[in-house]
């Protein structure tokens, strides 16, 4: 049926074109078609078709062919559907499109994106489509919209978010959680606030603060211990009385004002002349040893005399070792020839290796560096140097530098002794610094009875000798 109904129509608009062409009338008639729509009663009713006419004014629409309208006497239909005056000469002037102001015949069609407007050019009409920023991309004139604060338009019109870490030193950006700021250390975590956090961590760490972060605790310690590197440490001080213990490294103790304390603990004098405790400080210095020939009462082996430099201070006991302090190590075991002297007398009669063995037991005593080394020894010990079994042994001294009790050297005694002097004697008279005959009949006498010498040390001269 369908067939039919458009040939029908092509020979209509034959035969209008044939009239057209023929008739001699200045009158002409528009014919139109029959579009009756045919019907065969064996078959089912089609969809009627939907007329599309747009800007047309006249002639038949271009998808189901229906008239679109009619044009007054004098205008023909054109092919675009509009009313043309018959026999009128189109006049577009400079215009492209649009209908020309005279015969209203068409100039010119625009583009698809383009409208014509009054003065018959044509304009682009801005389509952003699927941009949602920047400009539209047909003309590029219209802002297809804003992006918010934090994004940028991309090429293609889309706001897309501009990372930005700001303070955030890890994790995620928190503006579009796409960039990463940084990593952390080993020790760190990230937290929310994008901030590396260290992480405590005690380890092998029993007390005391953790040793990465310095925040945590890592534990208690006893009420008799101290933390020490991170491990809970029982004070020792021993004997030690200033200066820090030897295992944990906390205070013993302070010194009076003019003492300081030494390297192993005990407070000692700041200058020389003062002696605190039974001890004098004696400073380095040079000095000359031994006597002058000319000398009244020399010894042949004091000379010749020679000048002698001591490298190294040291500190030397105020008076000569008494009774009282070796019994105080030894018992009864007193080898002393005049006993009854008393606890203040010095102890005499004792040989050089008990003098050593002395020293050593005192170093023991009080934690401190044995400065002799001491073996195969025989005889009786505290038996003194009034018996055939003396006491005798194989020593090595380990230095000058040891920092145990020890004998002085002969040199050391000697500048001690003379504390600046250079005369046979550090003071006159004689018996103001000693103990001297008829006032002394052969015997002993208590410490400390006459007067000390410039650098305050007892007994120097006078009373017994001393080993070196």
């Amino acid at each position: 049926m369908q067939v039919f109904k458009s040939l029908g129509a092509l020979t209509l608009i034959f035969a209008v074109s044939v009239m057209l062409s023929c008739g001699d009338s200045e009158t002409k008639t528009d014919v139109l078609p029959d579009n009756s729509p045919a019907t065969d009663p064996g078959t089912d009713t089609e969809t009627p078709c939907e007329k599309q006419c747009g800007d047309r004014v006249c002639g038949l629409d271009p998808v189901c062919q229906e008239s679109c309208g009619t044009c007054e006497t004098g205008y023909s239909c054109d092919a675009d559907g509009r009313c043309q005056q018959d026999g009128c000469e189109k006049a577009c002037g400079n215009r492209v499109c649009g209908p020309d102001p005279v015969c209203n015949q068409s100039c010119g069609t625009c583009e698809p994106h383009e409208t014509c407007n009054n003065e018959g050019q044509c304009e682009c009409v801005p389509d952003c489509g699927e941009h949602k920023c920047g400009k539209d991309p047909v003309c590029g004139t219209q802002d297809c919209g804003p992006c918010q604060a934090h994004e940028t338009c991309n090429n293609e019109g889309q706001c897309e978010c501009v990372p930005d870490c700001g303070e955030h030193k890890c994790g995620k950006d928190p503006v579009c959680g796409t960039q990463d700021c940084g990593p952390c250390k080993a020790h760190e975590n990230c937290n929310s606030e994008g901030q590396c956090e260290c992480v405590p961590d005690c380890g092998e760490h029993k007390c005391g603060k953790d040793p990465i972060c310095g925040t945590q605790d890592c534990g208690p310690c006893g009420p008799e211990e101290v933390c020490k590197e991170g491990q809970c440490c029982t004070k020792n001080c021993a004997y030690r009385v200033c200066g820090p213990d030897p295992d944990c490294g906390e205070s013993c103790g302070t010194c009076d004002a003019g003492t300081t304390c030494d390297s192993v603990g005990r407070c000692v004098p700041e200058s020389v002349g003062t002696c605190v405790d039974g001890w004098c400080l004696i400073e380095a210095g040079t000095f000359d040893m031994g006597s002058p020939e000319t000398e009244q009462y020399r010894d042949n082996d004091e000379g010749p005399v020679h000048s002698v430099t001591i490298t190294r201070s040291f500190i030397i006991r105020e008076t000569e070792m008494t009774q009282k302090e070796w019994k105080a190590l030894f018992g009864n075991n007193n080898p002393s020839r005049y006993p009854g002297c008393g606890d203040n007398c010095p102890v005499e009669m004792v040989n050089w290796y008990e003098a050593v063995h002395y020293a050593n037991t005192l170093s023991q005593l009080e934690h401190l560096e044995s400065c002799y080394e001491i073996s195969d020894c025989s005889g009786t010990f505290g038996a003194g140097q009034q018996t055939e079994d003396l006491y005798q042994c194989t020593v090595t001294f380990e230095g000058p530098d040891c920092t145990g009790y020890r004998l002085p050297t002969e040199a050391e005694w000697e500048y001690a002794a003379r504390a600046g002097t250079t005369g046979p004697r550090y003071a006159e008279p004689p018996n103001s610094i000693g103990w001297c005959q008829p006032e002394s009949p052969m015997n002993t006498n208590p410490c400390a009875g006459k007067a000390a010498n410039a650098w305050g040390l007892y007994d120097m001269l006078g009373n017994v000798s001393e080993w070196v």
